[in-house]
This record gives C-alpha cells, structure tokens and sequence, in this order.
C-alpha cells in the first residue's frame, strides 16, 4: 500500500467526525432513564436557607456573584470560602474587586493544591470587570443588579439580560455561570422571581458526566462515544450539542420529578462532584456521602446504582468531554 493510502486511511475517522458534526444533534434523550432518576427525588425538598456568613443581603449577593464569574474549573467550596473571606472583611469589596490583581487573587486562592487551576490573571482580569460594571452601572451594589430587574429573569430589563453586560457571564451561549448565580439566589431564598418557571439548568462538566453514565444522555454515532471514551481533546460544537442535550435531559427530570429546575441542578452536581466522580466513582460505597442532601437519597451505595447504565456496562464508564475554557 502506498504512502498515500495510510494518510488517507488515518484520516478516515476525522473526516466522518467532520460529517457529524455538521447535524443538528449527536445525543439523544432516554426518558425512561430519566423517571428513574426522577423518582429517586420525587419526594424530597431541596430548597435551603441562606447560611450566609457575610451578615447582609448585599454581601450575600456579592459574594455569588464573585463566586459564579470566576468558577470555572475550580473547587467552588474552596473559591467560596476564598472570596467570602475577602468580602466579608473588606468595607468596601465592590471597589477591592475593581482594582484585584493577578498577585493579589493567586494570593487569596494559593492554597489551593491544583495551582495550575488558579489562573490569576484570568480570573483576576474577570473580577475587575465585575467590580466596574458595579460601579458603572448599579452604584457600586450588587443587590441593585437584582432591584433593577424588578423581579424579572427575562425579558430587555430582566436579571438574565443585566448579567450579559459583565464579561464573564456574556462568554457563554449556555449562560452556565449567570445560572448558577439565579440557582443560588433562589435556592437560598436570597431572592425571588415572577418567572422562574423560566429558569435553565447549570450545565458543567460534573452534570454532563453522570448524564452520560446514567443513560439519560447517549451518542448517537460510535465516533462520538469513540471520542468521550478516550478523553481526547473535545471539538466546542460537540460540547455545545451534549450540553444542549443535557439541558433538555434535567428538565426532562425536574418534570418527571416535580422538582424546580433548581433542586434537581443541585442534587445532580452533588451526586456529579461527590459521588459520579471522574476515576474512582463510589458506586457502591457511601464514604463519600458527606452532603447531607446525598444521605438523604441512599446512605449506602449511589442512589441512581439500580438503573445505571455505566454500572451495569463498563463501556459506558465515559467522562464529559475534555474542554479547557473560561465557561464551566
């Protein structure tokens, strides 16, 4: 065989990726994985008061929004605990969060153990903008942001719409970051909403992941299962349509379930971060079950192991895409 052929034939598969990708989806919605998963939470309330430790509702505000423009790819106990600290001891924090530097934020966060997490300059780069934009536009605070949208999510003077004036939250077309911070804001009571039958799913990568091991969200094409399988580094349409679908997948839940899109979100990253982890995921076992939302669900092995496909499948044992960026 020549030279040639091999090139051609080693490009094979990139090409029929290529044909793939132009489709208007690459997963598809098993529902009957998702009224399990549902029934698990049917009668369970995960609504909780704000243990805020700040002491005010403008802190209180401040600190998730910090924390929500700059958790990507980060620990967010760990970034909370971080920016509260800073917050909550500083008299004026918007204008501290206006002038932080690359050194100043790796100084708040070097404890952490990943350091090559801590991107200073990035995330230091993204609070500045966040502490502007207060100053600019809301007074420099935070609580305004939520006054001035007179109780709206949508809408031209809706709390979704203000969150695109700052960078961090206009980045993504999923706007992952602006919902977490409503997630968080409603969940604590902190704030409320006329609309918020309207509110989306969070999608990050520890959603992603337990959707695709549960079988509530499957490939349609084994080039795509081929490409989560083996961790390569992950085309941003691909995520984008697995995080499409997965969006669909956990309203799918929260109806089944007769939850708020919210609760679901919440106990799908606690089961995802602490649970449906990347190498070792504790299908069996309950010594990770700290969260007491968890313990709730199963004391002993993970709540969703009876209809779980990747427990019953190795092959199925498949991880979110592998994607480095600034959204979740």
């Amino acid at each position: 065989m020549r030279d040639e052929d091999y090139r051609q034939m080693a490009h094979r598969p990139l090409r029929r990726m290529d044909q793939i990708l132009t489709q208007d989806n690459l997963f598809r919605i098993d529902l009957l994985q998702c009224s399990q998963a549902a029934a698990r939470m049917a009668d369970c309330n995960w609504a909780v008061e704000s243990t805020d430790a700040a002491g005010s509702r403008e802190r209180a505000i401040l600190i998730r929004l910090a924390v929500a423009a700059i958790c990507h790819q980060f620990n967010w106990d760990f970034l909370t605990q971080s920016l509260t600290r800073e917050i909550a001891a500083d008299d004026e924090p918007v204008a501290k969060l206006a002038n932080v530097d690359a050194r100043q934020l790796y100084a708040w966060l070097e404890a952490y153990p990943k350091k090559e997490r801590i991107r200073a300059k990035e995330r230091a780069a993204l609070l500045r903008d966040l502490g502007n934009e207060l100053q600019d536009r809301y007074l420099g605070r935070a609580e305004n942001l939520i006054l001035d949208a007179s109780k709206k999510l949508l809408g031209a003077k809706g709390l979704m719409r203000r969150l695109d004036d700052f960078e961090a939250f206009r980045q993504d077309p999923l706007r992952k970051k602006s919902n977490v911070f409503v997630h968080e804001l409603v969940r604590e009571r902190i704030a409320r909403f006329e609309d918020e039958e309207a509110i989306d799913p969070a999608i990050d990568y520890h959603i992603m992941r337990i959707y695709l091991r549960t079988g509530r969200v499957v490939p349609k094409h084994r080039e795509t299962l081929h490409i989560l399988r083996s961790k390569q580094p992950t085309r941003p349409r691909l995520v984008k349509l697995l995080r499409q679908t997965v969006a669909e997948a956990v309203r799918s839940t929260a109806f089944y379930a007769a939850l708020p899109v919210p609760d679901v979100n919440y106990i799908e990253w606690q089961l995802g971060r602490g649970v449906c982890t990347v190498n070792e995921p504790s299908c069996e076992s309950g010594t990770r079950f700290s969260d007491p939302v968890i313990t709730t669900l199963s004391e002993s092995r993970c709540p969703y192991a009876e209809f779980c496909a990747a427990l019953r499948d190795d092959r199925w044992l498949i991880a979110e895409p592998h994607y480095q960026g600034s959204f979740f």
